[in-house]
């Protein structure tokens, strides 16, 4: 009697959370020590234990000369991209805070950040919808191994892996999100040339 034993046809799970290195790209440093943060109003008056003044930073990675990065979040509702500017733990800091790279503008930071994220984001998505594809690949090879034995003939349970392209994860980019703010700048501009604004002073209105 031909006996198979069953191969384990595992589903991945959900996809991987996004590493911070994977969305966040070092664009220069701080400038100064970061405000203490807390709960206090405004952060730079927190108090300490003994009710006293405490505004010095003793937090390395958010002192002056200490990395800071910016990353891109993606709007899946509304278009566009905005950008937060962080510390290596990914705590905010203000933007006006950092000694951008020689050379940088804040424009470029920006840009780098959104490739940065792409070619990341590319490889977690492909590489999960590809893990998704091989189960069930697996799953429906096993099957029909199954199918084909003989009653009784080897134990070999089918698998119970369900092909639903669903579980597949969509991949949205920078790029794409910069080619919805293109068509929408390209229909706001239609629409403003059709209809100008008018803008108003204290001497006259005048068109924008």
């Amino acid at each position: 009697m031909l006996i198979i034993k069953p191969y384990p046809v595992t589903h991945p799970g959900l996809i991987r959370s996004r590493r911070g290195v994977e969305s966040m790209t070092k664009v220069g440093v701080w400038s100064i020590n970061l405000p203490v943060a807390g709960p206090a109003t405004p952060p730079m008056r927190r108090r300490n234990e003994n009710n006293e003044l405490n505004p010095l930073q003793t937090k390395p990675h958010r002192m002056a000369g200490a990395a800071a990065f910016m990353k891109p979040m993606l709007n899946f509702d509304d278009f566009g991209i905005s950008f937060s500017v962080c510390e290596v733990n990914n705590s905010a800091a203000n933007a006006r805070y950092v000694q951008w790279h020689a050379g940088w503008t804040p424009q470029q930071a920006r840009a780098e950040a959104m490739i940065h994220y792409d070619r990341n984001e590319i490889d977690r998505v492909t590489d999960y919808n590809l893990a998704i594809v091989v189960c069930w690949a697996r799953a429906r090879l096993q099957a029909r191994l199954v199918a084909a034995l003989p009653a009784g003939g080897g134990g070999t349970q089918p698998s119970d892996i369900i092909e639903n392209t669903i579980q597949l994860e969509r991949l949205v980019l920078c790029s794409d999100k910069m080619k919805e703010m293109e068509l929408l700048i390209s229909d706001a501009s239609k629409i403003s040339a059709a209809r100008p604004l008018n803008r108003r002073t204290l001497g006259a209105v005048v068109p924008v």
